[in-house]
């Protein structure tokens, strides 16, 4: 997958395909990784400042960084009316984790970012990603189903689920 804008040009069919393919990927069994590891390890991501990670992987995005200077994923993700640009990067950041495989990153864990960059943005009334509804809510069920995650992307996630739009 290419982390620029214009993958949401490609043909919907290709990206549903994509979509699949990192769910798939994602419920393998990891041998890299421990289940057990999961909780803390998404924790210390929604933790992490995303100034720091989100500049180690893509160019001149200084702009957006200067607009979320002070927030880490997680708060990002809780915002009630975060950035756009700031979103679409972590969703982005979220496929290029997954493409490094699971010796660099657990994909469950990129898969859970990458989908809820996409429900918090679905609940601000923002459209960040051009999948069906039906593949969202399928994503968001798939993490909402993981033992392993905080209570505010549960919530999160939950809620997109409920009541909030995905298309």
């Amino acid at each position: 997958m290419d982390n620029s804008p214009e993958e949401d040009s490609e043909p919907l069919e290709i990206r549903a395909q994509t979509l699949q393919g990192l769910m798939v990927r994602a419920s393998r069994d990891c041998s890299a990784w421990n289940e057990q590891d999961f909780g803390p390890m998404l924790t210390h991501q929604l933790n992490a400042p995303l100034k720091e990670d989100l500049s180690l992987v893509f160019l001149n995005i200084q702009d957006t960084l200067q607009k979320v200077s002070d927030l880490t994923f997680g708060k990002l993700l809780q915002h009630p009316h975060p950035p756009e640009s700031a979103l679409t990067l972590v969703k982005d950041f979220a496929k290029h984790l997954h493409r490094e495989g699971e010796a660099s990153y657990p994909a469950k864990i990129a898969t859970v970012l990458y989908y809820a960059s996409i429900a918090a943005a679905a609940r601000a009334g923002i459209k960040i990603t051009s999948l069906p509804t039906d593949k969202i809510r399928e994503g968001c069920q798939w993490a909402l189903n993981q033992t392993w995650l905080t209570p505010e992307l549960k919530q999160l996630f939950a809620t997109a689920l409920s009541s909030t739009p995905l298309a």
